[in-house]
């Protein structure tokens, strides 16, 4: 884990950007040794960003700023210069303790196509509803189409299909 630690530092988007590589230093060497109950924001201010002891995180929100930039620049680590990496480092929202999680090899699984695809119910619906309108048009009457595919019968009574375009 410190491996992979020590490779993210080095990565270009974070060799550049000293706040963020000792935000996630602290978090990962912090849970590592077991300190969980320290990784809060008050201590992190105080311990990573040099705030003073009597921090107010209501009226700082340095932490939870950078917080935010370091979920982005590891997710963009991942995606680019990480994106072989067999373990991932991350953040959590709502918290500053960070999770590893290892990654299997993506297997790549293809779904066959149907060589035809079924009419849509809102075909069908439309197509039965369209036959009914010249009625409507000409009675006066009032078009009622059940909602289900397997009825679609209207109050001219004629039954779904027997209408004619």
């Amino acid at each position: 884990m410190l491996q992979q630690l020590e490779r993210i530092l080095e990565s270009s988007g974070f060799s550049r950007y000293e706040r963020l590589s000792r935000f996630l230093r602290f978090v990962v060497e912090g849970h590592l040794d077991g300190k969980d109950h320290e990784l809060k924001e008050s201590v992190i201010a105080v311990e990573v960003f040099g705030r003073r002891p009597d921090f107010d995180s209501r009226l700082d929100p340095v932490v939870r700023t950078e917080a935010a930039r370091l979920r982005a620049r590891l997710s963009e680590y991942y995606i680019k210069e990480g994106r072989a990496d067999a373990l991932v480092i991350e953040l959590p929202k709502g918290g500053y303790v960070p999770r590893f999680r290892e990654v299997e090899e993506e297997r790549q699984v293809t779904a066959p196509i149907p060589e035809k695809t079924p009419a849509r119910f809102s075909t069908r619906f439309w197509g039965r509803a369209r036959a009914c309108l010249p009625r409507y048009w000409a009675g006066g009457r009032r078009v009622a189409v059940d909602s289900t595919p397997e009825r679609a019968d209207c109050d001219c009574g004629s039954a779904a299909g027997e209408h004619q375009p």
